[in-house]
């Protein structure tokens, strides 16, 4: 960017070897900007006439990276209205004459709404939303807890349906406590999650353990329906 240091030198020059700057006469030049900027959208502005040199003015506010020799500038500004400023020098070596022109332009960078929080799409049963509290003191990143969380839910529905049943196999995955713990370790595997956050399985296995009970036992179909989605919801929150 061409400093006030560098531009001051211009002029100065200008004036002892031409004797006079003169305010240039006719239409002040154009400069291609919109009044309005939504947030994060690329401020580019581009002066339409030609000059020797441009020198931009900008609030301490604004930041301008120069490009094409100064006639377009790119724009980096917080929210609200701002107001910068270019003057063109032009220098006719020939005619030994020098003009500047001095051109104000006005925008507005809009406000960004703010975020929208981030709701738990899942309803743990109330019963057992306090047993699910060793899942949700750990910490998953939001694409595993995102994807564990779904792979619970899913679950639910499945158990609520007994529709779960693997084309060949006589028995349904959920006929007992081992068979759903199969299932539930089957389905996981995809993800690849085994190993990479200590606490996680036996956290998970204790929830299902102290609801369902043991391996041998029948499985309670109410039981484990809820408790997986009281898991899709625990696991959902460890999302950092």
């Amino acid at each position: 960017m061409h400093g006030r240091q560098a531009v001051a030198a211009i002029l100065v020059f200008a004036v002892a070897f031409f004797a006079t700057v003169a305010q240039a006469a006719g239409p002040k030049p154009r400069i291609d900007i919109k009044p309005q900027y939504e947030p994060y959208e690329p401020i580019i502005a581009t002066v339409e006439q030609e000059a020797t040199v441009y020198f931009w003015d900008c609030p301490e506010t604004v930041q301008a990276v120069e490009v094409d020799n100064g006639r377009t500038v790119h724009i980096w500004a917080p929210p609200g209205a701002h107001r910068v400023q270019c003057m063109l020098l032009t220098i006719d070596w020939e005619k030994r004459t020098a003009k500047k022109q001095t051109v104000r332009l006005e925008f507005t960078v809009a406000t960004p709404e703010p975020p929208v929080p981030i709701v738990n799409p899942y309803r743990p049963d109330p019963a057992l939303q306090k047993l699910a509290g060793p899942v949700t003191v750990l910490k998953l990143n939001r694409s595993d807890a995102s994807n564990l969380a779904l792979l619970f839910h899913q679950l639910s529905i499945d158990v609520k349906a007994a529709s779960a049943i693997r084309p060949g196999s006589r028995s349904s995955p959920f006929d007992s406590c081992q068979a759903f713990a199969d299932e539930l370790a089957r389905r996981g595997a995809p993800l690849g999650l085994k190993g990479k956050y200590p606490g996680l399985a036996g956290a998970v296995d204790g929830v299902l353990k102290a609801t369902l009970g043991e391996a041998e036992r029948p499985l309670d179909r109410i039981k484990a329906a809820a408790v997986c989605e009281t898991l899709a919801w625990a696991v959902w929150e460890t999302g950092g």
